[in-house]
């Protein structure tokens, strides 16, 4: 990396590798793109932080942003003061990336052994019945991991405590659930029971909280993962059940701690999901990670029906057919370096095309960790350029062929993770085009319900109407309750499926809806 002296520009890393890496190469990437000279100056940017409560000498943050000393949360906040950006935009895809690079994210808060006021009017409110942040009920997880006796007065107390936790994990979406996925991982195995309860009583609203089992260490948390084995048949649940069942399993398999007949049913449950597309399509990426795992044998019948589908597997596996990656990233780098130039967003001397930007966007492209895709768009979420860079992407997507449906899924996953408002626009035109299979009109449904264009319950319609698969539709219930469009929800809720109609039922109740009627004409719900 080119250090932050004088008479050199300010750059981030070529080849950003790790999780550690990456986020070091964003900070990196916002300073030396930002409009502000002050901060692109590492000597007036340490003023900076240190006004902010992070006095660090400019050696000190050279070697932060080069990935040789470690991040923290605390370090996070003063860098999100001083850049000026949103509360906790560094912080969400700091403790992600560190827990997906199997680290502990570093904080001050778990040395927390008395509760300070802060902590205790947290309880207050609380009791009150009022609502705490996201990032606060990471402070009381902590408060919980290391006074478990300030918890313990009474069964009530506890079943409160854990009851409004989970409350607003599932009232939360995106950075505020991530922010409450790790208090469930800090606080541990004693939480367990309640993620699995609430995720077979509420899959829709929970399904993520399961990924959180995946990073505890303890019996309890194993075992109730197992447990959840028995909601597989629900594609919803069965993509984050597998991938902490995945994560635990090869940290037992470590130590020796772990037979693979434990995990017989995520092996049966991988080998009958990849052999149906009906299934949806984040369970069969899953199933197709662990069915790749060394000592897992799949029988000769699953083997040739997987073989038969070799095409709907390169999909899953981020393999075009119509393209070569090299060659799409090097037309998505070039035109995003355009639109910083049309937009003027580069500030003099530096180079348009941003170094380490094609190596971070492939993974978020191509990589076939579904996790690790989805850490480069909440990662790059908090960079100041993603606008041009979500209208580089829009583009791209436009361009992929029907037949690279895996990418398309891709794309628009990676698009919701950026945040942009110009997205909007590119989903709903996505919305309306042609779709060779059943998960992009899934996908285009989970964005549409992040719109902002109420003509996007027609395109909703529309995607319901083609959809052949209950997991769509599914999705299509979720979207629409996001976006209070209850007409569909009303079709919906008189669709064939069971699950459909009781799920969009349930959420018109939410919205105080439940008395309007579906229109005289609803659209065909498909097989």
């Amino acid at each position: 990396m080119t250090m932050a002296t004088s008479g050199r520009r300010l750059l981030p890393m070529q080849s950003p590798r790790t999780g550690v890496e990456t986020f070091a190469w964003l900070i990196r990437a916002i300073r030396a793109y930002h409009p502000s000279p002050d901060i692109r100056d590492t000597a007036t940017f340490a003023r900076r932080l240190a006004t902010c409560g992070t006095d660090l000498r400019p050696t000190t943050i050279n070697r932060l942003e080069n990935a040789e000393l470690s991040f923290t949360i605390e370090r996070c906040l003063s860098y999100e003061e001083a850049l000026q950006l949103a509360p906790y935009d560094l912080v969400d895809p700091f403790l992600y990336l560190t827990r997906i690079g199997g680290a502990t994210p570093g904080t001050a808060l778990a040395k927390l052994g008395q509760a300070s006021h802060v902590e205790l009017e947290l309880l207050w409110r609380l009791g009150r019945g009022e609502q705490i942040a996201p990032y606060e009920w990471i402070r009381l997880a902590y408060l919980y991991r290391n006074r478990r006796d300030l918890f313990a007065g009474t069964e009530r107390m506890r079943d409160a405590f854990f009851g409004r936790l989970m409350e607003d994990a599932g009232r939360c979406y995106e950075k505020d659930l991530r922010l409450i996925r790790e208090a469930l991982i800090v606080i541990g195995d004693d939480v367990s029971e309640d993620v699995a309860t609430h995720c077979r009583d509420d899959p829709l609203h929970y399904f993520n909280t399961t990924e959180a089992l995946g990073f505890m260490d303890g019996e309890q948390s194993w075992s109730t993962l197992l447990s959840l084995g028995d909601t597989l048949d629900d594609g919803v649940l069965a993509g984050t059940i597998i991938e902490p069942v995945i994560r635990r399993f090869r940290a037992l398999s470590e130590s020796n701690d772990v037979a693979l007949s434990a995990v017989g049913a995520i092996t049966d449950y991988s080998a009958a999901a990849l052999c149906r597309t009906d299934v949806l399509y984040t369970a069969r990426e899953e199933a197709l990670v662990w069915a790749s795992q060394p000592n897992v044998l799949l029988t000769v019948r699953a083997r040739h029906a997987i073989a038969d589908l070799r095409e709907d597997v390169a999909q899953l596996r981020l393999k075009p057919a119509t393209f070569e990656p090299d060659s799409f990233l090097g037309t998505l780098l070039g035109e995003f370096a355009d639109l910083l130039e049309a937009e003027e967003l580069l500030p003099a001397g530096l180079p348009p095309r941003v170094p380490g930007l094609g190596q971070v966007l492939g993974r978020g492209i191509f990589s076939q960790a579904r996790v690790s895709r989805l850490a480069v768009g909440l990662l790059l979420r908090s960079w100041h350029l993603t606008d041009p860079l979500t209208d580089a992407l829009g583009r791209a997507l436009h361009r992929v062929s029907p037949a690279d449906y895996g990418v398309q899924r891709s794309i628009v996953r990676m698009m919701v993770k950026l945040g942009s408002p110009r997205r909007y626009t590119h989903f709903s035109t996505f919305g309306l085009t042609p779709k060779r299979e059943d998960g992009v009109r899934l996908v285009a449904a989970w964005a549409l319900g992040e719109g902002e264009d109420s003509a996007d319950q027609t395109i909703l319609a529309k995607l319901y109407g083609d959809a052949t698969t209950r997991d769509t539709k599914r999705v299509i219930v979720t979207a629409a309750e996001r976006r209070a469009f209850v007409e569909l929800l009303a079709t919906l809720s008189h669709d064939s499926d069971s699950v459909v109609s009781g799920e969009a039922t349930r959420a018109l109740r939410r919205l105080g809806a439940s008395k309007v009627h579906p229109p005289d004409d609803p659209p065909a719900a498909g097989a």
